[in-house]
């Protein structure tokens, strides 16, 4: 499967004359992992029910790393494509409270190994 391709910004890549397309079926599957995890729950206003809860469940809120990390393995698991999640890491700041998923690979359904960059 192909979809538009999106630059490390999200937005989509586009040489004024040319869009570019994902070449493999693990691209297409990461980049779609990428963009689940990065839209924000009632975001996208034709379907807002779609996204991560990040307002309504995570940010302001006490929740623990491991509840964090159990929210975005739900969802990873639950992209259409994907198998089962082969490694995953993350990290918190304390300091800046900031969260970074530090590694994620999948593999898809077809056999394939995809490493998503968020």
């Amino acid at each position: 499967m192909k979809d538009l391709k999106l630059d490390s910004e999200g937005d989509l890549l586009f040489d004024g004359k040319n869009f570019y397309t994902t070449e493999t079926t693990d691209e297409s599957l990461a980049q779609r992992i990428k963009i689940k995890l990065r839209l924000f729950q009632g975001e996208w206003l034709l379907d807002t029910s779609i996204g991560m809860p990040w307002f309504q469940e995570v940010l302001g809120k006490k929740v623990s790393k491991a509840q964090v990390d159990s929210l975005i393995r739900n969802r990873v698991n639950d992209t259409d494509g994907v198998d089962e999640i082969l490694e995953f890491e993350s990290s918190v700041d304390g300091t800046s409270r900031v969260y970074s998923i530090t590694k994620l690979t999948i593999r898809d359904q077809d056999g394939g190994i995809a490493e998503v960059n968020i």
